[in-house]
C-alpha cells in the first residue's frame, strides 16, 4: 500500500511538472513562424490541423531542388513518385503504399491531384515542371471527407502563385548532366486597378538517362516548353477572382 501511493504521487508530481511545462510562454524570438494551409478548405495555421501533412513553401522547394513533380517523391516521407515506364507524360503516384500502378485514363488514381482546387482526375499529364507555385501540400491517409472517395491514399494540393501587381521580372537559368537546361521567367504587371496579372514561360531539355537501341526516343529524354499567364482582381474583402490559363 505504500509503495503504491509512493508510485501515485510521484506520478501526479510528473504530470503536474510536464502541465506547468507546457503551459509555459515561449521566449520571444525562439520557435517557428507560422504557416497557413488550405488541407481543409480554408486558411488554417499547420499546427491546428488534424492531418498528417507536409507542406512546401516557393523557398523550401528551391532550397530541396524539387522543379518537377516527380521530385517531391524525394523529400516527402511516405510519399513515392515515379515516371511511367511507358510515357514520359504519366506518372505514379503511391502515398503509403496506395496508388495506382496503372496509367490508363480509365482509371481513377488512389491519390487525388489538386492545383488551386481544381481536380486533375487522370495520371497522364503528371510529368510536369513547377513553373510559379507558391506552395505544395501532402496529405497522407485516407481524404474522402472534403476531397472524394477516391482520395483512398491522401491528396496533393499545387497552390500557384497569385500576381502581386507590382512591375517585377524575375528568372532562372539551370544547367547540368546529360545536356540538362533548365530556364526559367516571370514577369509581374503593373496593377490596372483591382486587376492584377502576370505571365511565366517554362523551357527545359535532357538527354535520355537509358539508350535506346530501336526506334524512338531514350527512355527519360525530354524537351518541353510551357506558358502561364494569371490574372487576380479583388473587388471586395469577401469578393475576387483568379483565373489562371497554361498551355
Amino acid at each position: 500500500m505504500t509503495r503504491l501511493l509512493t508510485a501515485l504521487l510521484i506520478g501526479s508530481a510528473v504530470t503536474a511538472g510536464s502541465a506547468q511545462a507546457q503551459t509555459t510562454a515561449p521566449q520571444p524570438g525562439t520557435g517557428l513562424g507560422e504557416i497557413v494551409v488550405t488541407a481543409q478548405k480554408r486558411e488554417e495555421s499547420l499546427q491546428e490541423v488534424p492531418i498528417s501533412i507536409v507542406s512546401l513553401s516557393t523557398d523550401k522547394l528551391e532550397n530541396l531542388n524539387i522543379e518537377r513533380f516527380t521530385d517531391l517523391g524525394f523529400s516527402v516521407p511516405n510519399l513515392r513518385l515515379s515516371q511511367h515506364p511507358t510515357t514520359v507524360f504519366s506518372t505514379r503516384l503511391f502515398i503509403r503504399g496506395i496508388g495506382n500502378n496503372d496509367a490508363q485514363i480509365t482509371q481513377d488514381p488512389a491519390v487525388g491531384i489538386y492545383q488551386d482546387g481544381v481536380y486533375v482526375a487522370r495520371s497522364t499529364g503528371l510529368a510536369f515542371d513547377f513553373g510559379d507555385v507558391e506552395r505544395v501540400e501532402v496529405l497522407r491517409g485516407p481524404q474522402g471527407t472534403l476531397y472524394g472517395r477516391n482520395t483512398t491514399g491522401g491528396a496533393i494540393n499545387i497552390v500557384t502563385r497569385r500576381p502581386t501587381g507590382e512591375a517585377s521580372v524575375s528568372g532562372k537559368l539551370d544547367y547540368g548532366t546529360k545536356n540538362y537546361f533548365r530556364g526559367l521567367a516571370h514577369v509581374d504587371l503593373p496593377a490596372m486597378g483591382v486587376l492584377s496579372t502576370s505571365v511565366s514561360a517554362l523551357y527545359a531539355r535532357r538527354d535520355g538517362l537509358v539508350k535506346n537501341t530501336g526506334a524512338g526516343a531514350d527512355f527519360g529524354e525530354y524537351d518541353r516548353w510551357g506558358i502561364r499567364a494569371a490574372a487576380f482582381a479583388e473587388f471586395s474583402d469577401s469578393f475576387n477572382a483568379f483565373v489562371t490559363y497554361d498551355h
